[in-house]
């Protein structure tokens, strides 16, 4: 929907599907005649809206970064082990027993190896991609049952 305006346009979610219902019988005798080539026509059009193109990139860029949110995670959970095991093999060595000492010094020193912050954004993209989820264009009836295979 444009701020100059109230109608809804094609490519909004309220838009296309008053377009469907406006054409819906000019669509039944163009199913009826060309065998199904009106449903590519239908899928192109719909595909190539600003609206859903900013849903798949929102969608795809919001996946993305919640997948690097977990290797980061993954990432600073193994080191911190690692770390640690080393403190300890150190410590078994040398007869000292600095390893816990050391390892709460050095989170104090550092917050951030506790991965509060990373779990908070974490959450946050969550939410993020269930709210985008929520914006998902309407498709016109019989869609949602299709597979949709995209690439990139």
């Amino acid at each position: 929907v444009s701020e100059s305006s109230t109608e809804p346009t094609e490519t909004s979610p309220k838009g296309t599907m008053d377009l469907a219902l406006k054409t819906r019988g000019f669509q039944w005798k163009k199913r009826c005649s060309n065998s199904g080539n009106w449903l590519k026509d239908e899928y192109r059009r719909v595909g190539h809206s600003k609206h859903f193109q900013s849903f798949i990139y929102a969608k795809k860029s919001l996946a993305t970064f919640d997948r690097e949110l977990d290797l980061l995670l993954e990432f600073l959970e193994l080191n911190t082990m690692a770390f640690s095991k080393i403190l300890k093999k150190f410590d078994k060595r040398t007869g000292l027993n600095a390893r816990d000492e050391y390892l709460a010094e050095l989170h104090e020193s550092h917050a951030y190896l506790d991965g509060g912050v990373l779990r908070d954004l974490r959450e946050r993209v969550t939410d993020l991609i269930d709210e985008v989820n929520s914006l998902k264009p309407s498709l016109p009836e019989g869609w949602e049952d299709r597979k949709v295979y995209t690439i990139g």
